[in-house]
C-alpha cells in the first residue's frame, strides 16, 4: 500500500529494518508490490504495508496512480483472459468474464473466510485516529477512537502476560459492552461530517472510512461482548467466531464467518459458468464434503446453486509402482504422550534423511519441531537443509529444485504449491495427522455450522475429512511427473491404527504400504518390502493386519 509507506503520513510506527527493506524492495524498478515475488520472509512487517480492503481508498486514493492493487484490477478489467488468487476473486466478484475457472479450488473455502473476515490490529490504531482527524473537526474527539481501543487492547495483553495463551476467545467481562460506546459516538460524527461534504471524491473517501470506523466499533464491542451477535445485521447473518492473538507487539482481532455460502452465490451471480479444478476435491469418490465446506448443499433463495455436473478423472500415472508409503508402527503415540514422540520422531527424520542422502521434503505440525528437525539434520547428517522463513517461499522452493541433496523443512503452509518434479523431491515426510487444533476458535464454529446443516458428528463432518485433505496434499507433493518416485513416509501411527484409519490410508497415494522405516532401504534398493501392510475387505470396512 503506498499510502502506507507514506513515513510522514503515519508516523514513527512504521519506522523499523523490516519496513525499511519492504519499502527498498517496493523501489526497485518493475516491482509487482505483490506478496509472493518477495525474495525474502517479511514476516510481521507484511501487514504494516499491505492492502486492507477496509480502508483501501480505491480510485479515489491520492497515489492510486503507483498502487499495484490499483493497476492490477485495471489491466484484469481489460483482458480477455484474467488470473487471479482467490482472495482477489473473493474481493472483487465480478470481472467482465463469461466462464470462471477456479484451480485448487479446495482452497477457496478458506481464502473466502479470510478475505470476508473482520479484522483490528493494535497497530492500526494510529493510522485510524490520523484518519479521524481529518473528519472531525474537535482533536479532542479523536480520543473517541483512540480510548476505547487502546483499553480494549491494554486488557487483552495483560490477559495474554497472565498466562491465559496467544491464542483464545475474547470476551471476559472486565471489558464491557458500553465501553465501546465512544468508539459509536466517532462513527456518528464522522458520518455527519461525511454528509456536509461537497466534493464527490472526498465525500467518497468520507464513506469509506466511515464504513470502516463502523466495522471497527461493530468488531471492537463484539470482543468485549464476547458475542458475534452484537456485530450489524450485514455481518451477524450464520455464526461468526470471536478470536484473538498476539504476535510479537502485535494484537489482533477477528471476527471469521463460518459459512461461505452468500460469497459463492455472488459469484454465481456474476458468471455464466464456473469450472471448478483440483485434485483433491472428492474424498472416497464422493464429492458432498466439498459441497458441504462451500454450501452448495444449503437450500433458500440466497443459497448457491448446487453442482450440476462433478467427474472425478483418475492420474495419468500409474501411481501404484511410482512409490511406497511407510507408516512406522513403532512410534509413540503423540496423542499420549507428546514428548517421547517428538524426541522419536527428530531421530526418525534423521534417519530418513540419511537413507533418502538428502533429497527430502519435511512438513512439520508445528514451527517449533520445524526447527528441532532442521538443527538435528545439521548437526547429524551432511545435507544441507532450509527450514521455513529463512527465506521467501519462491525462494526457498528454488533452492530446493536446484539442490539434488537439499533437505526443507516446513508447517503446514507447505503442504501445498512445492511442485517440484525429478530427484530433488524423493521423499516427504509427515510428521503427524494433520488435525486441527480443539482449541481453535474458527474450525470450532465451522465444525458446528456443517454439523447443524447435515446432521453428522464432528469427526465425520468436519475433523476428518479437513485432516484427509491436508494429507492428501502433502503426499501429493512427491509425483508431479510421469517419472517421478519415491517414498512417502507418515510419523503418525495412528494414519494405520487409529479409528479413523481407513480414511486417512484413502489420502495417500495408492503405493504399497510398509509398518517398518527398515523398508524405506528397501525401496530405495529394489527390493521387496520386508513390512508390507496387508488389508482385508470386511462389510465394506477395511481392516488393518500387521507382519
Amino acid at each position: 500500500c503506498p499510502m502506507k509507506l507514506d513515513v510522514g503520513k503515519f508516523g514513527s510506527m512504521f519506522e523499523s529494518q523490516g519496513v525499511n527493506r519492504l519499502t527498498r524492495w517496493y523501489a526497485e524498478p518493475g516491482c509487482s508490490g505483490d506478496k509472493e515475488d518477495l525474495p525474502f520472509n517479511p514476516k510481521g512487517d507484511w501487514s504494516k504495508v499491505s492492502i486492507e480492503p477496509g480502508s483501501c481508498m480505491g480510485s479515489f486514493c491520492q497515489f492510486k496512480d503507483v498502487c499495484p492493487s490499483t493497476a492490477a484490477v485495471q489491466t484484469a478489467n481489460s483482458a480477455d483472459i484474467v488470473v487471479m488468487n482467490h482472495h482477489m476473486l473473493a474481493k472483487h466478484p465480478g470481472f467482465a468474464a463469461v466462464c470462471l475457472a477456479i484451480d485448487e479450488a479446495h482452497e477457496l473455502e478458506d481464502s473466502v473466510r479470510s478475505a470476508t473476515a473482520l479484522s483490528l490490529s493494535s497497530s492500526h490504531i494510529p493510522g485510524l485516529v490520523a484518519r479521524a482527524r481529518d473528519y472531525m473537526s474537535n482533536p479532542d474527539s479523536t480520543n473517541l477512537v483512540k480510548d476505547p481501543l487502546n483499553m480494549l487492547f491494554a486488557d487483552i495483553d495483560h490477559r495474554i502476560d497472565d498466562g491465559e495463551g496467544e491464542e483464545f476467545w475474547p470476551g471476559w467481562g472486565r471489558i464491557k459492552g458500553q465501553d465501546m460506546h465512544p468508539l459509536f459516538e466517532a462513527v456518528s460524527k464522522v458520518g455527519e461530517e461525511a454528509k456536509r461534504i461537497q466534493d464527490p471524491a472526498e465525500k467518497e473517501n468520507a464513506g469509506r472510512f466511515h464504513k470502516r470506523l463502523t466495522d471497527i466499533a461493530m468488531l471492537a464491542l463484539a470482543c468485549a461482548s464476547g458475542s458475534y451477535r452484537t456485530l450489524s445485521k450485514e455481518y451477524a447473518e450464520g455464526d461468526w467466531a470471536l478470536h484473538c492473538h498476539k504476535r510479537g507487539d502485535r494484537i489482533t482481532l477477528e471476527a471469521v464467518p463460518a459459512e461461505v455460502s452468500h460469497v459463492i452465490s455472488t459469484l454465481q451471480e456474476k458468471y455464466n459458468t464456473c469450472v471448478l479444478t483440483s485434485a483433491t476435491m472428492s474424498q472416497g469418490g464422493s464429492f458432498d464434503y466439498f459441497r458441504f465446506c462451500l454450501g452448495f448443499d444449503k437450500a433458500g433463495e440466497n443459497a448457491p446453486i448446487d453442482l450440476r455436473y462433478s467427474l472425478g478423472v483418475p492420474s495419468p500415472y500409474p501411481l501404484k509402482d511410482m512409490g511406497v508409503t511407510v507408516v512406522p508402527t513403532n512410534s509413540p503415540d503423540p496423542k499420549k504422550d507428546y514428548n517421547e514422540w517428538s524426541d522419536w520422531a527428530v531421530r526418525a527424520v534423521v534417519h530418513t534423511v540419511r537413507t533418502m542422502q538428502g533429497r527430502t521434503l519435511v512438513l512439520s505440525s508445528s514451527m517449533r519441531m520445524a526447527q528441532r528437525y532442521k538443527d538435528a539434520i545439521s548437526q547429524h547428517t551432511r545435507y544441507p537443509v532450509k527450514v521455513q522463513g529463512d527465506a521467501g517461499r519462491t525462494e526457498l522452493k528454488d533452492w530446493f529444485a536446484n539442490t539434488t541433496e537439499g533437505v526443507l523443512v516446513a508447517s503446514r503452509s507447505f503442504f501445498q504449491g512445492i511442485d517440484v518434479s525429478g530427484e530433488s523431491l524423493s521423499c516427504v515426510v509427515i510428521d503427524r495427522v494433520p488435525f486441527a487444533p480443539p482449541s481453535d476458535p474458527v474450525e470450532k464454529v465451522v465444525t458446528k455450522s456443517i454439523c447443524k446443516r447435515t446432521g453428522m458428528g464432528e469427526f465425520e463432518a468436519r475433523i476428518i475429512p479437513k485432516a484427509c485433505n491436508l494429507m492428501q496434499q502433502a503426499a501429493g507433493r512427491l509425483i508431479r511427473s510421469s517419472t517421478d518416485k519415491g517414498v512417502v513416509v507418515c510419523l503418525d501411527r495412528r494414519a494405520v491404527a487409529g479409528r479413523m484409519s481407513a480414511r486417512i490410508m484413502e489420502s495417500f497415494p495408492p503405493f504399497p504400504v510398509s509398518v517398518s522405516s527398515v523398508d524405506i532401504n528397501n525401496y530405495m534398493m529394489g527390493n521387496e518390502l520386508a513390512y508390507p501392510m496387508k488389508t482385508v475387505q470386511f462389510k465394506s470396512r477395511t481392516l488393518s493386519r500387521f507382519k
